[in-house]
């Protein structure tokens, strides 16, 4: 069995010699996230950590509200997969503690009615590994919810302040000015309304392409008179 197998088994004593206890002793951390402190086993912190950084860019959450929900999504992910993997150890147990009880000289047929055997007799187990498992989803579903509702309703608003301020800049464009967009309180960076410009930028040209039923001189002329600004 593994060392997380161990560690799940209460009628067996816990390290004695000065290297096991090193081995199982509990790393402690402040997440930067949730401003809590954890404690996990190091190997398991490391793990922890790798994967809810993964999570959350997944996401790519802006702001504190949607990090927080993020984190939420990776946590609640975690310990879904912690569920799935106490019921596989609890199977695994059995089977590493029972082995060869079943007379037959197919390892796999020994090991299904062993499973049987763990079905029967860990049925309370299962159960609560179960509604933990449904209580955690239910929360995670929910999570993922409210995180796309409130990306969809901050990229909404971002657009809509974007195609504002790109109106402004062809203003400032024909007057000869610079502009800068944050003068006018927009809060987007500048790399965001960038790519904004250029996305319109190419949507107007596969506008007129269509219309000129993509004649490369035509093309060219028409691009040429409806220009898009740049920013500045």
């Amino acid at each position: 069995m593994s060392d997380s197998d161990t560690h799940n088994e209460p009628h067996k004593p816990g390290p004695r010699t000065d290297q096991g206890k090193s081995r199982s002793r509990l790393n402690s951390f402040k997440h930067g996230i949730t401003a809590q402190v954890i404690n996990m086993p190091p190997e398991m912190a490391a793990d922890y950590l790798s994967f809810n950084k993964a999570m959350v860019q997944d996401w790519q959450p802006k702001g504190f509200m949607e990090t927080q929900i993020a984190q939420t999504i990776g946590d609640c992910q975690w310990r879904l997969n912690a569920g799935r993997a106490w019921q596989m150890n609890l199977f695994a147990e059995h089977y590493d503690r029972c082995e060869g009880q079943i007379e037959t000289d197919r390892p796999e047929v020994e090991a299904a009615f062993l499973d049987i055997q763990v079905v029967e007799k860990k049925s309370n187990v299962l159960k609560t590994i179960s509604l933990y498992e449904t209580r955690i989803n239910r929360i995670l579903q929910t999570a993922i919810q409210q995180l796309q509702d409130m990306q969809k309703a901050r990229r909404e608003r971002e657009e809509k302040e974007m195609f504002q301020a790109a109106q402004i800049l062809k203003v400032n464009k024909m007057k000869g000015e610079a502009y800068n967009p944050s003068d006018d309180g927009f809060v987007f960076s500048t790399k965001q309304f960038e790519q904004f410009l250029t996305l319109q930028k190419h949507q107007e040209e596969v506008r007129i392409a269509k219309i000129v039923h993509y004649d490369l001189k035509k093309f060219t002329a028409a691009a040429q008179n409806t220009a898009e600004p740049t920013a500045q």
